[in-house]
């Protein structure tokens, strides 16, 4: 549906399946899972499952924040800050880009792509196979490992973990530390 004002929709029990919905702000609450749904907001977009929030796009004028068991196939996309949060599970194959923070906490991250105009944080146990390019800062760190990532950040790249692995960092400064 499309609003002029905010929009919410909500399910007590059930799914949010093959949905579009667009207004001013966009709030999306699924007791299971949220998939195969766009949001357009023109300012804040916040979308929660209690299940996994799976093959979806966000696209908002200022923050969007996205919060589910597992977030996959998702892309999304804000003016200002990009906050994800796979609660028990990963952030897998998905595309965030921000005006200007982007954060992702999960317990794996891998084969996701974060642009970020200013800082990026990646926080999970293990982060692998993610490009991040950051207009500042760029920190990632992983419980038990930071492997396979491409990392460029202007200002600079901090990685770390109790294992860091074949990573390639390009940044005016570089920490490295494999110890959490």
């Amino acid at each position: 549906g499309q609003a002029t004002q905010g929009a919410t929709l909500a399910t007590s029990t059930g799914d949010i399946v093959n949905t579009t919905v667009e207004g001013s702000t966009v709030g999306l609450t699924a007791f299971g899972n949220i998939s195969n749904t766009a949001v357009e907001a023109q300012t804040t977009a916040i979308l929660t499952a209690t299940a996994d929030i799976l093959n979806s796009s966000v696209v908002a004028g200022s923050n969007a924040t996205l919060t589910g068991a597992n977030i996959t196939g998702t892309t999304v996309s804000t003016d200002a800050i990009a906050a994800l949060t796979a609660i028990s599970g990963n952030i897998l194959d998905s595309s965030v880009t921000a005006g200007t923070d982007a954060t992702l906490m999960a317990a794996q991250i891998a084969g996701t792509a974060v642009t970020a105009l200013n800082d990026a944080v990646l926080t999970g146990a293990v982060l692998s196979a993610n490009a991040i390019s950051a207009g500042n800062d760029a920190r990632l760190t992983g419980t038990v490992q930071v492997v396979g990532n491409t990392v460029d950040a202007v200002a600079t790249a901090t990685l770390i973990g109790a294992a860091l692995i074949n990573n390639t960092v390009a940044a005016n400064a570089v920490v490295a530390n494999d110890a959490t």
